[in-house]
């Protein structure tokens, strides 16, 4: 049943983010392509994070996190965080550009958008932690007519093209 699951779970196209954290607990980032939004009012997030990676007892310890929404132009920051290409000193960071937000979250240089979230509550979800984020800042970087979503379909990377809408009569 778990391989009938994810091959048909492939299927689905999804935008790839890298969510990092940064604080008392120290440093951790991932590549999730699960994640979406809550809420508007207030604004709220939640990405799913596995238990077993470093990230999610940083993110529990630390409290807050930023989502960095990927372009199409950063497949390689994507790869980096998913432990696709390794660093010789162990630092994801230091392969990637980035900058800490205002609350010290490292928000990822030239992401679509990076949403500086507060921990609002966590819930187990078996092999994820469902982790809802309060979206405290937003920093847009994209231009949407121009800049795509990276997306993860069919365990490879894939593009957006725009489809003309069609009105009916």
């Amino acid at each position: 049943m778990r391989d009938e699951f994810l091959s048909a779970l492939s299927n689905a196209a999804s935008s790839v983010a890298v969510v990092t954290t940064s604080g008392d607990a120290g440093m951790a980032g991932l590549t999730i392509s699960s994640f979406c939004s809550v809420s508007a009012d207030p604004p709220t997030l939640l990405a799913c994070v596995h238990k077993l990676s470093p990230l999610a007892e940083t993110i529990k310890s630390n409290g807050r996190f930023c989502l960095n929404l990927l372009s199409q132009q950063q497949a390689r920051e994507s790869d980096i965080f998913a432990g696709r290409i390794k660093p010789q000193e162990g630092d994801k960071f230091s392969l990637v550009d980035w900058i800490k937000s205002e609350s010290g979250q490292p928000m990822i240089n030239h992401s679509l958008a990076s949403f500086d979230c507060e921990v609002s509550q966590i819930i187990d979800g078996a092999s994820h932690w469902v982790v809802f984020g309060l979206v405290t800042d937003v920093h847009a970087n994209g231009d949407s007519d121009t800049d795509a979503s990276l997306v993860y379909c069919k365990q490879a990377y894939a593009g957006t093209t725009r489809l003309n809408s069609c009105a009916a009569a």
